[in-house]
């Protein structure tokens, strides 16, 4: 197909955005997995120990909330309230949750959080 000649995909541009659906919480085997990437990688030095630290704050944090849904029986039940309080509780969470929130909760989270002096990104 030559360069300028659009292809099948170009229409999809032209229709509007379906809303984002929330991706699924991570599994405690899965953030345990991400945790041990993480020392992996300030151990050998791909991570700064402060960005590490961090990272590791943020895991560890959806890690215990995880834990707390699996313990009470609600793994499977949308963690989204969850999510919400323990972002109001920690800021830094943002970019954890970013993808396990609907676009439009996480935008009226920004949102509060900025109208409350928090620093939302």
């Amino acid at each position: 197909m030559p360069p300028d000649t659009p292809d099948d995909h170009s229409a999809d541009s032209t229709q509007p955005k379906k809303p984002t659906k929330a991706k699924p919480l991570p599994t405690v085997d899965e953030l345990l997995h991400r945790i041990e990437k993480v020392r992996a990688s300030a151990l050998v030095g791909v991570l700064s120990t402060r960005d590490a630290a961090f990272q590791l704050k943020c895991l560890e944090s959806l890690l215990r909330f995880q834990q707390k849904r699996e313990e009470s029986g609600h793994a499977g039940a949308a963690p989204q309230q969850g999510l919400l309080d323990l972002c109001r509780a920690q800021p830094e969470l943002l970019n954890y949750v970013e993808g396990l929130l609907p676009e439009g909760v996480l935008q009226r989270l920004v949102q509060e959080l900025g109208e409350d002096g928090h620093d939302a990104s």
